[in-house]
């Protein structure tokens, strides 16, 4: 330890040279920092963040439900759909090969009067060709999963198809069974007040060969 005189109005005295401003030690005059701790993370807000986390998650999941929910209702309705142009997916003078991933493999095939080939397909749906030629002339079905997007198909009340479609042509076919005329191609046939079938074809001969198929509800 070093030791240094001063004078004083009452004579001389001894001071540690630390006492003045000195440095008594080596680590006397260090200057001391202070670490930043992190604030220790609390149960109650464990707990707030991990409800958080599990909120974000639950709207993520469900927000994923929701849009594998439309895809399949839209996948779904898009298979089933009538228009003017189309029944499901399949369309006039497509190829068979087309028909197959319209409507599923074929589950029979027939050779019928008049020059017409049918291709039979489950859930009551057949194309009709030509026979040797490879484009679909004529699609009938009677299956009630088919609608239009005002709801009305195969099984729906004849009543139904006109208050839908005021534009709609009444074609007598014979006795009381008739169709109605949707634009140039799409026939709804009438049978006992109820649609019994329908049909896409571009003459009066779709609606004939929809009075031939098995009837809805048959």
């Amino acid at each position: 330890m070093r030791l240094i005189m001063l004078r004083t109005s009452s004579g001389m005295k001894t001071r540690r040279l630390g006492v003045i401003g000195g440095c008594e030690a080596r680590t006397q005059c260090r200057v001391r920092s202070r670490k930043l701790r992190a604030r220790p993370r609390t149960t109650h807000r464990a707990a707030e963040r991990g409800q958080a986390v599990e909120c974000f998650v639950s709207l993520a999941v469900l927000v994923a439900i929701a849009a594998l929910a439309s895809a399949s209702i839209a996948l779904a309705g898009g298979s089933h759909l009538i228009s003017t142009s189309s029944i499901g997916k399949g369309k006039l003078g497509q190829t068979r090969a087309v028909y197959t991933a319209a409507y599923g493999k074929p589950t029979g095939t027939d050779n019928l009067e008049g020059g017409l080939t049918r291709l039979n397909y489950a859930g009551r749906v057949e194309v009709y060709f030509k026979t040797g030629t490879n484009s679909g002339r004529y699609i009938v079905t009677s299956a009630a999963a088919f609608r239009t997007a005002e709801k009305v198909g195969p099984c729906s009340k004849a009543s139904a198809v006109k208050s839908a479609y005021k534009s709609a042509l009444k074609v007598n076919l014979a006795g009381d069974e008739y169709a109605y005329r949707l634009g140039s191609k799409l026939w709804f046939e009438i049978e006992a007040g109820k649609v019994a079938a329908v049909a896409l074809g571009s003459d009066k001969q779709a609606a004939w060969i929809a009075s031939n198929a098995v009837s809805c509800g048959s």
